[in-house]
């Protein structure tokens, strides 16, 4: 068996901490990766009024105006449609509303066989009924959250697009970056 000598140890030890580092990093941040995903495409999609305001009004207010037109032309709607959504869902679970409906369902011929009384269905049907009702709610304080990650991300991705633009340029695996990057621009803008 070949020793290790202290040296050996130590970068061995060195790169399992630093494994390690990495893996936590990106466990902490992995539910931010969509939030920002969502900031870049937001961001794209507006950059063409954001450029026009920005002679204007200046480049943080013209960042806030882009902000307040994505809020109001994408998210309100969506999310006016997701409150609505889940209300009619949350409506739909009212425990009335079930039991009405397990009446009429007892009163088909072939249900009339099993004799159940929707009370006692009522009361099966509980324990699953609330746990999901607490997974909305609770998908709905996420989705806020990561709302605001987005918003706050394509605010700054909007002040900061040239320099982003830049940087991503210089990572294009190809030796005509610039070519590119140009093409890519006059393809998507059109």
């Amino acid at each position: 068996m070949e020793e290790h000598t202290p040296q050996q140890i130590n970068k061995f030890l060195l790169f399992a901490v630093l494994a390690i580092l990495i893996i936590l990093s990106y466990k902490i941040t992995q539910p931010f990766f969509l939030a920002l995903i969502y900031a870049f495409i937001l961001a794209y999609l507006i950059k063409p009024v954001h450029k026009k305001l920005v002679p204007k009004i200046g480049e943080s207010f013209a960042a806030i105006v882009s902000i307040i037109i994505i809020i109001l032309v994408i998210i309100i709607p969506i999310a006016l449609v997701g409150a609505r959504l889940t209300h009619e869902i949350l409506e739909s679970l009212d425990l009335e509303i079930i039991k009405k409906f397990l009446e009429i369902l007892l009163q088909l011929p072939f249900m009339n066989q099993l004799k159940t009384d929707p009370e006692v269905l009522i009361q099966s049907i509980k324990p699953f009924l609330f746990p999901f009702v607490t997974t909305i709610v609770t998908r709905i304080s996420a989705i806020l959250i990561t709302l605001f990650i987005t918003i706050i991300s394509t605010f700054y991705i909007l002040k900061a697009w040239d320099t982003l633009s830049e940087k991503l340029i210089a990572h294009i695996p190809f030796k005509k970056k610039k070519e590119i990057s140009q093409e890519i621009a006059q393809s998507t803008s059109n």
